[in-house]
């Protein structure tokens, strides 16, 4: 997460609305990444009493793409998408994801592939989109969620909060 905490604050803390959509098959082991992410963001921002008015956290699941309407209906300024991210680093590992990036590597199985979601997005709101890989240990079926993936999710949620309370 080298650098992330950083970025995120400098973005999302002069943003006056965000979206976050967490991505990932929770019958997957660490495909759920983004999923446990979007939970645990949920409940640490509504705890530390941030507005839904300035956060919208949505759980995208395999078809982020059924999201758009609530992406577009709550016309944010910043959107980011969490999935799982097979980036050959280690399990755990946290990275913004540069968009040219995206196509090469690989996700979770979506319904479609999450640069068609971003670039119908994009077409319609003006706002920036940035996608948050978490690299996963396992991503077969019936396997748990790996500590390293819980933490580092748990990690980025916290980043969140911290940002979005400055």
């Amino acid at each position: 997460m080298k650098g992330l905490p950083d970025f995120l604050f400098s973005e999302v803390s002069s943003s006056k609305r965000i979206a976050i959509v967490g991505v990932g098959n929770e019958l997957c082991g660490d495909d759920a990444a983004g999923m446990y992410f979007a939970d645990l963001l949920f409940k640490k921002a509504s705890s530390a009493g941030i507005s839904p008015e300035r956060l919208l956290v949505l759980r995208g699941s395999t078809a982020p793409e059924n999201q758009t309407g609530a992406i577009r209906k709550f016309a944010p300024e910043l959107l980011f998408f969490v999935d799982a991210a097979f980036m050959e680093t280690t399990p755990g590992s946290v990275a913004l994801l540069p968009e040219n990036m995206i196509d090469g590597l690989s996700f979770s199985t979506h319904m479609l592939p999450l640069t068609m979601t971003i670039d119908y997005l994009r077409l319609d709101l003006r706002c920036k989109i940035y996608v948050i890989g978490i690299q996963p240990a396992s991503t077969e079926q019936g396997v748990p969620m790996s500590d390293a993936v819980k933490k580092s999710a748990s990690l980025l949620a916290d980043y969140f909060v911290d940002a979005i309370k400055k």
